[in-house]
């Protein structure tokens, strides 16, 4: 599972051209938050409520091919390919979801149990929107337009990968459960141990 903790767009557009980077503090509204009136493939997550939480599936395959779920909003598509990063280890720290075509990407952190999801929603060059085209998709006053959109999730599943490098989610409370057998098998061996 995964627990939605946020979502912008990338970029807010006027009449005029100009743009408006999110995390630029003299023109994006800090506490916009994108409606459901953005709502697309490529916007999938878009008026959800923060906390909400999504069912989260992937599997990756040798032929360097993912499969992937978040919710029923956003699946990946045929032609998706992944990038994996590897600790010195081996384990498996980051792993990108992305479609050939540069329509989406999804970067799982293994290590900061984030997932985090780009869409290249709304219109790549801004020009020719107008103040109606903002109300109706529900922007802050003064801008009609958008591209990108972005949203974060925390994982409330664990990411366990097998010998034959299946790497899929597995929810905490079965991962605890693993992980408390463990330590009850360790204590029963340590205690058969002593003299």
């Amino acid at each position: 599972m995964a627990s939605f903790s946020g979502d912008r767009l990338s970029e807010l557009q006027t009449e005029d051209g100009d743009t408006c980077f999110a995390g630029d503090d003299s023109c994006y509204p800090s506490d916009f938050s994108p409606s459901s009136a953005v709502q697309s493939y490529l916007a999938p997550f878009a008026g959800l409520a923060v906390g909400e939480e999504l069912p989260f599936e992937f599997e990756l395959m040798p032929t360097s091919d993912a499969d992937c779920a978040l919710g029923d909003a956003f699946d990946c598509r045929v032609g998706t390919s992944y990038d994996e990063t590897r600790t010195a280890s081996g384990e498996l720290s980051e792993l990108e979801v992305f479609d050939a075509a540069g329509d989406y990407d999804l970067r799982i952190d293994t290590e900061a149990d984030t997932v985090d999801f780009f869409g290249a929603a709304g219109d790549f060059l801004p020009a020719g929107c107008t103040a109606a085209d903002g109300a109706a998709l529900e922007l802050p006053d003064g801008y009609c337009g958008f591209f990108g959109y972005q949203a974060s999730f925390e994982l409330t599943s664990e990411i366990s990968e097998d010998p034959d490098g299946h790497v899929t989610p597995i929810p905490l409370n079965a991962s605890m459960v693993f992980a408390l057998f463990g330590l009850a098998s360790l204590a029963g061996f340590s205690r058969a141990k002593r003299p």
